[in-house]
């Protein structure tokens, strides 16, 4: 992890002390953190299985095409969103987790220097949609882009304190926004127009919801405030890193629906994205034990050393044992998964089943 540099007075880590006192809250934040991975893993299952669901109304009304288009569309917003986000995010909690009394000061920060990386992020995803004709979907897509940045930006701050009731709250609460929005668009015969802005309504109600615990909690109240010479630009230089490495994973992760989509047409992106669907539903296993982790780690980096090796061997093996069976599970079964869930587009099922053999090996790595 790199360090990251700040001007002004120095804050002392809260969890920093010395000695065995050190160690001791060091080993707290460990016992807190498994609480928090069983919470929000009883709040993922719950959302994964809604998610699941939106997606199979989504593709119950749409075309293979118009669902190829709508995931292509996603996809051209989930990557300009690295314009958006520039690696404060992943600063911001590591940094908060370790300096919670500057939490709020950090919060305003990024959240302010959030407004004109988002201008640029709209300019880069107009060229985007409009290259592959998707024009008439660059604001609900904009909008989609946005609610997701400043969600996940105020829900890091929960997971940065360990606070992570109301994070788990949000989950259920979204994905059950976003099913009834599905419902009403399969219902109502609507396009892919609908299904983007109804993720991107079920974003800005996360944020108000975000926003509202802040204020109510006392943990932070939301104002302007963009401190160039003492936050910005030391957190760019240290965030920099965690950018390139950003771009490299997005990317990685997300240009196969770009390349398919240039190669082979909306339709077979269709068949491609609904097969992605119950092999992403797995990932937020590795999703919900790395985004508790991670804070963690960065307090054991700079109070309990001796517990970060430890904490990180642990880390992987439990991802490994959890991963493998899961590999297993969704390959032999691959023909019974897809006729249980209904599936429109049939040749998704060959997909699926390659896909498969991916799954232990996204858990260790993601």
């Amino acid at each position: 992890m790199s360090a990251g540099a700040y001007a002004g007075p120095p804050v002392e880590d809260t969890l920093a002390t010395a000695g065995s006192t050190g160690a001791g809250a060091a080993a707290g934040i460990g016992s807190r953190a498994a609480a928090n991975t069983v919470l929000l893993l009883a709040a993922r299952v719950t959302s994964r299985v809604i998610a699941l669901a939106v997606v199979l109304v989504i593709q119950h009304q749409l075309v293979d095409s118009d669902f190829g288009i709508f995931n292509t569309v996603v996809t051209y917003a989930a990557l300009v969103s690295i314009v958006v986000d520039l690696g404060f995010n992943t600063l911001y909690v590591r940094e908060g987790a370790r300096r919670l009394d500057q939490l709020e000061r950090y919060l305003d920060n990024v959240a302010s220097v959030k407004v004109p990386l988002s201008l640029v992020g709209l300019l880069v995803l107009s060229g985007l949609l409009r290259a592959r004709g998707f024009d008439d979907l660059i604001l609900p897509a904009f909008a989609l882009m946005l609610g997701a940045a400043y969600s996940n930006l105020l829900r890091n701050t929960f997971y940065a304190n360990g606070r992570l009731l109301w994070e788990a709250i949000d989950i259920v609460m979204e994905a059950c926004i976003l099913l009834a929005l599905a419902i009403i668009g399969m219902r109502t015969g609507q396009g892919v127009a609908f299904f983007l802005w109804a993720y991107a309504v079920t974003y800005a109600v996360s944020c108000v919801y975000f926003a509202t615990v802040l204020h109510v909690t006392g943990v932070a109240r939301l104002r302007w405030r963009l401190e160039l010479n003492a936050v910005i630009r030391p957190w760019f230089a240290a965030a920099l890193p965690l950018a390139v490495t950003a771009v490299l994973a997005n990317v990685y992760w997300k240009v196969d629906v770009p390349i398919l989509q240039a190669v082979k047409g909306n339709a077979e992106v269709g068949w491609y994205a609904l097969a992605y669907s119950p092999f992403q539903a797995l990932l937020f296993i590795p999703f919900t034990i790395r985004s508790v982790a991670f804070p963690v780690l960065g307090v054991y980096f700079r109070s309990a050393p001796n517990l970060l090796q430890r904490s990180s061997e642990t880390l992987f093996r439990a991802l490994l044992v959890i991963g493998w069976p899961c590999t297993v599970g969704l390959f032999v079964l691959t023909p019974q998964i897809t006729s249980l869930l209904h599936f429109r587009y049939p040749q998704a099922e060959a997909s699926l089943h390659i896909l498969a053999v991916a799954v232990v090996f996204m858990f260790v790595d993601n």
